[in-house]
C-alpha cells in the first residue's frame, strides 16, 4: 500500500516537472520575435541594416488586411531602424515586411520568415491561478500532515516564479517583476527542498528505530 502511494506521489511530481519544463521551452521559443505588447498600446518596431539609406514597413493585421504600405521607417542611427505603429486594438500577430537597399540592392524580407510582433491581452489570470493554487496546497499542509502537499506547493511557487521571470506583470517585464519572480522561485526551492530533506530525515528515522 505504501508503495503504490509513494509511486503515485512519484509520478505526481515527475509531471509537475515536465510540466514546468514545457512552460519555460514553450516561452523561450516565443522569445526569439519582437516581446508581445498589450492591446491598444504603441508597437516600436525596429529593423537593422547598416548599409541601408532607407528602408520601408509593410504591417499586416492578424486578419491578413494590410495596415501600412511602404512607410519610412526612422534612422535612428548604428545601423538601426524604427516605426511606431498605433493601431493594435486587434488581438494576434502582426506581420511587418521591410525593404530596404542593403548594399545598395533593394532588398525585402522573406515572405517564408516575415517578422511579427503579437498584440495579447494582458496575463494576470494563468499566473494569479499558479499562486493561487500554489498557496492553496500550502495551506492544506497547516491542517494536514502531509510533506507531500509541500512539494507541490514548492512547485507550483517554481512554476509561478518562472512564468513571471519570462513574461512579466500584464506583459511589462522589468526590475520589480524579476524581483518578485526571484522571491517564488526561492521560496519554491525551500519548499521543495525542505520537503525533500524532512522527509529523507523522516525515513531514516523510521529505518534507525525499525
Amino acid at each position: 500500500m505504501k508503495n503504490n502511494l509513494k509511486n503515485q506521489r512519484l509520478k505526481t511530481f515527475y509531471l509537475m516537472i515536465i510540466f514546468i519544463t514545457f512552460i519555460f521551452c514553450a516561452n523561450i521559443v516565443s522569445a526569439g520575435q519582437m516581446p508581445s505588447i498589450k492591446q491598444g498600446e504603441t508597437a516600436l518596431v525596429r529593423q537593422t541594416c547598416g548599409s541601408c539609406s532607407y528602408v520601408n514597413i509593410s504591417i499586416y493585421y492578424p486578419n491578413s488586411t494590410k495596415a501600412i504600405t511602404n512607410d519610412a521607417m526612422t534612422n535612428v542611427g548604428g545601423g538601426y531602424w524604427e516605426y511606431s505603429f498605433l493601431s493594435t486594438n486587434e488581438l494576434g500577430k502582426y506581420d511587418y515586411p521591410t525593404c530596404g537597399d542593403i548594399d545598395g540592392v533593394h532588398t525585402c524580407s522573406s515572405s517564408d520568415e516575415l517578422p511579427y510582433f503579437e498584440v495579447k491581452n494582458s496575463n494576470y489570470f494563468l499566473f494569479y491561478t499558479l499562486l493561487g493554487l500554489a498557496m492553496l496546497f500550502f495551506i492544506a499542509t497547516l491542517f494536514v500532515n502531509e510533506e507531500f502537499f509541500v512539494y507541490i506547493s514548492g512547485i507550483l511557487f517554481l512554476i509561478s516564479g518562472i512564468y513571471l521571470m519570462i513574461n512579466g506583470i500584464d506583459l511589462v517585464n522589468d526590475w520589480y517583476s524579476r524581483g518578485i519572480s526571484y522571491v517564488l522561485i526561492g521560496i519554491g526551492l525551500l519548499f521543495s527542498i525542505g520537503a525533500y530533506i524532512f522527509n529523507s530525515y523522516n525515513k531514516w528515522k523510521d529505518e534507525e528505530f525499525d
